[in-house]
């Protein structure tokens, strides 16, 4: 539950980076990890999509290689990667799904992909921004 918190609190910062130096840019966070429960939490399961993992963080900006950005956002590389380059495993196979979904992405025309960390999300975002190519 920690890493979930502190996953929750790097992507409040990377949205108030968004919000500081890209004020014209449109963007939203996905809901699906948050625990809501109630009529809330069963509309939320509801609408959302069942066969792909959608991104922590959908960044609504083209450039000039991509129609957006797309990013799950992790804490550290090791969130998601064994020392082998390997996915981690679950029991859900969870990051192996968000792959899944970040792959779909990249063949709809998206930059998709992991960030680890503030200063790696930053420079991802900011890469999009200025029309280079992130990945």
């Amino acid at each position: 539950m920690a890493n979930k918190q502190s996953e929750q609190k790097l992507q409040e910062s990377i949205c108030q980076y968004i919000d500081l130096q890209y004020p014209n840019v449109i963007y939203t966070s996905d809901l699906s990890g948050c625990n809501v429960g109630g009529f809330y939490g069963r509309k939320n399961k509801k609408t959302r999509c069942k066969n792909f993992k959608i991104p922590d963080l959908l960044i609504f900006h083209p450039n000039d290689f991509h129609k957006g950005l797309f990013i799950e956002i992790k804490n550290k590389i090791s969130d998601v990667y064994n020392k082998n380059g390997t996915f981690k495993k679950s029991n859900d196979n969870h990051v192996e799904k968000q792959y899944k979904t970040i792959v779909q992405l990249r063949k709809l025309g998206y930059a998709a992909d992991f960030v680890f960390g503030l200063e790696n999300a930053i420079s991802v975002i900011k890469s999009h921004i200025n029309n280079e190519y992130p990945f």
